[in-house]
């Protein structure tokens, strides 16, 4: 997907340096988060933040914002030409730094105006909330990022896409922005909404604002960043300018060896079919899917926004959805024709959703099935023992899997 160009680069830094982290290094119990790690953000430019999970950059954010506080060394901030340290998040944000977390973080049952202007509503001459400016206000920010949304609308009703969206939008409330990061903004929002953001990026790099840019998506990194730091295993590795790069060689800083042996993993031989679906559909959500699966592979499962993947879990299957299709698995078949659940729960078609619990498969030496089901819910141990397949305790059981299997199995 085209990017669309934040500016001209020249040299790919900025003359002024806005904030300086200084051989930081952070400590948990029998683990070096960060470790000696230095450099600087200079005013107006996008600076990446490249690593593989678990090389240091949530941590380092943390230490910038001021949610925990290093161990050694310090992050230093240029405001109004004086450096300070700013002791606390509440400190950062007076200072204008601002973060937006990977997971969204905002208040569920309040609407989008109330989060945009929560603890510092306008007021009226009376001193009392001014309601209709914080509509009209959330109004405009609204149309700016084309959410298309109303602004009484509770955070919770919304998808979750829009509610990233509703957190990125948050940002441009404040008057007095210096430093923006971004961790992850991309990962929850759609094409058409990616654009957007970095429109939003352009913008604050125009008024002088640095922003540190956190993805996994190197693309992303090569078409709005000016320079890319590189953290691995907590360590800092380098900071270049995004000329001086390729996607290979921020590849090779990031995981400490070449692109040609990113891959080389020893892969099994796939074993025989175990499991294969045939025109596998239900009343309105989902038709004519077609999979199968062999021993020693692993199956993921994978959709875009408002697609309906999570249809087929357990909890469908629970609160008695009818299917069409067929289920193919060794010695055993079954014909699904607008069945009910007791059946589907006969055959042990249960998918691990994080809301209704986790299965486990795997195939024995005499080729029986073991399965463990996980139910996370009360309704949903009512329904296993009512069904006569599960005791009350919630755990259903057909075996019982071994630890190697369940990696096998469940990934």
């Amino acid at each position: 997907m085209p990017r669309l160009p934040l500016s001209i680069r020249e040299d790919g830094i900025m003359s002024e340096t806005i904030m300086k982290i200084d051989h930081i290094s952070k400590f948990y119990p029998g683990v070096t988060a960060l470790n000696d790690v230095s450099f600087e953000i200079k005013k107006g430019e996008v600076h990446a933040l490249c690593g593989e999970n678990g090389a240091g950059k949530s941590t380092l954010i943390k230490c910038i914002m001021g949610v925990e506080k290093p161990d050694k060394g310090k992050v230093q901030m240029n405001y109004n030409g004086e450096w300070i340290v700013n002791a606390n998040a509440l400190e950062a944000q007076s200072h204008g730094v601002f973060a937006n977390y990977q997971h969204v973080n905002i208040a569920q049952d309040l609407s989008i105006a109330e989060n945009y202007f929560l603890g510092r509503q306008p007021k009226t001459k009376l001193g009392l909330v001014d309601w209709k400016k914080m509509q009209d206000d959330t109004r405009k920010i609204i149309d700016k990022f084309e959410m298309n949304v109303n602004p009484n609308e509770k955070i919770k009703t919304l998808p979750i896409a829009m509610q990233a969206m509703v957190t990125i939008s948050k940002i441009s409330v404040n008057d007095d922005i210096r430093v923006v990061i971004f961790d992850e903004p991309t990962a929850l929002l759609e094409n058409e909404k990616v654009e957007i953001l970095f429109k939003f990026i352009a913008e604050l790099k125009e008024k002088g604002v640095s922003i540190i840019y956190i993805s996994h998506r190197l693309e992303e990194v090569m078409d709005i960043c000016d320079t890319v730091t590189v953290l691995k295993d907590g360590t800092y590795v380098d900071t270049k300018p995004i000329s001086a790069v390729t996607k290979d060689s921020l590849i090779a800083m990031m995981v400490g060896r070449e692109m040609s042996d990113i891959y080389n993993i020893g892969h099994q031989k796939p074993g025989e079919e175990v499991l294969r679906v045939e025109n596998f559909s239900d009343s309105s959500h989902f038709k004519d899917i077609n999979f199968n699966l062999k021993k020693r592979r692993d199956l993921r499962v994978c959709r875009a926004c408002r697609s309906r993947k999570k249809r087929s879990d357990a909890g469908d299957v629970r609160r008695g959805k009818t299917f069409d299709g067929r289920c193919v698995r060794q010695r055993r078949e079954s014909q699904y024709q607008k069945s009910e659940r007791r059946h589907a729960v006969r055959d042990q078609l249960f998918d691990r959703g994080p809301e209704n619990g986790r299965t486990c498969a795997s195939a024995s030496d005499q080729d029986e099935y073991q399965y463990e089901f996980l139910c996370d819910d009360q309704q949903g141990r009512r329904d296993l023992s009512e069904s006569g397949t599960g005791p009350r305790s919630g755990l259903f059981k057909a075996g019982q899997c071994k630890d190697a299997e369940r990696d096998a199995a469940c990934g």
